[in-house]
């Protein structure tokens, strides 16, 4: 599915004022729509493409029978490290890490699903000391907007460097492991 093909208004327009980063980021809510009313998709669960994915991801497609979306978020814990990004950055940059994102495809989220689009469109933006970064810091809001949310708290997702003070990584012969259990991505 190419970009030109998800209902953008003017996406030429949209192309040409944002960089790289901004442009792929604005156009995941219209991907999600896409899905949703193109091919009849009732649930996604979104990968940026730096991920990898270590274990089976069934419980959290199954967090999707109980929430609306289902997040991760950057940390769990404060942070006590001179080490970046520090909690001011993660605030300014959002709360939820979009690396990951699941997401019913129903009634449920078709009202939050345009007005994310709609923010997007103008304000995708990587501008963290204005306080945008891209599509994350939009959607510090999904907790006041859906009917429910599952915020997956467990250290085996979503493992990242802004984390690791967090989590305990090991390599053995059945795989990766965090805090002693397989890492799921």
């Amino acid at each position: 599915i190419f970009a030109e093909e998800l209902s953008i208004p003017s996406f030429f327009n949209l192309a040409f004022r944002y960089g790289i980063l901004e442009l792929n980021t604005a156009v995941k809510p219209y991907l999600l729509a896409h899905l949703r009313d193109q091919i009849g998709v009732d649930r996604a669960l979104y990968f940026d493409p730096d991920i990898l994915v270590l274990n089976s991801l069934s419980g959290i497609a199954e967090a999707l029978d109980h929430h609306s979306a289902v997040l991760t978020p950057h940390i769990t814990r404060g942070l006590d490290d001179a080490y970046r990004p520090s909690e001011r950055i993660i605030q300014m940059s959002g709360i939820y890490n979009l690396g990951f994102l699941g997401l019913r495809l129903d009634d449920s989220t078709s009202e939050f699903l345009q007005w994310w689009q709609d923010r997007l469109y103008r304000f995708c933006l990587h501008d963290i000391h204005n306080g945008l970064f891209v599509d994350q810091k939009w959607m510090d809001f999904a907790p006041a907007f859906l009917p429910s949310v599952g915020i997956l708290r467990n250290p085996a997702y979503n493992i990242a460097y802004w984390n690791l003070p967090h989590r305990r990584i090991e390599h053995t012969d059945n795989g990766w492991l965090v805090n002693g259990e397989p890492a799921g991505f």
